[in-house]
């Protein structure tokens, strides 16, 4: 049943999730009769999808100051300021370290003009903790 559903697919990550499935059938089928030998692993398909994982591409500060820049000037007549939300958030983005989805996740209760930090909940790992920035307000709010 397994060689048939290992049939059924040609990509890379489905032979990755039959090998381990074999793997863990292997260990289930040795606990009940421990004379079955146990099964060598094949690493092939775990290197075949290794190959294929996108490399993170880490941005030049020239190429970071372009992409403000880009953004500052982004032509929107009919939304005056969202030239300057698209160059606030990214700036964000970049100081602070935040994630897309942090990013999205704020509201105007997450600034804090008077003591100048950011409040950003529910992080990637930690929902019920909050990380606080400082600084970046006065960055955000003064463009360069």
């Amino acid at each position: 049943m397994l060689e048939h559903w290992a049939a059924e697919k040609a990509t890379s990550n489905h032979a990755v999730e039959c090998e381990n499935l074999r793997r863990i059938l292997t260990k289930i089928f040795r606990h009940r009769d421990p004379s079955i030998p146990p099964r060598r692993p094949d690493p092939r398909p775990q290197k075949e999808v290794v190959k294929h994982w996108r490399k993170p591409h880490i941005y030049s500060p020239a190429d970071v100051r372009q992409i403000l820049d880009i953004a500052r000037s982004y032509p929107s007549p009919r939304a005056p300021l969202r030239p300057l939300s698209i160059y606030t958030m990214l700036l964000l983005a970049y100081c602070a370290g935040l994630r897309r989805g942090e990013l999205a996740r704020l509201d105007i209760g997450d600034v804090n003009l008077h003591g100048d930090t950011i409040t950003v909940r529910q992080t990637k790992f930690a929902n019920e903790l909050a990380r606080r920035f400082a600084a970046v307000i006065r960055a955000t709010m003064m463009p360069a």
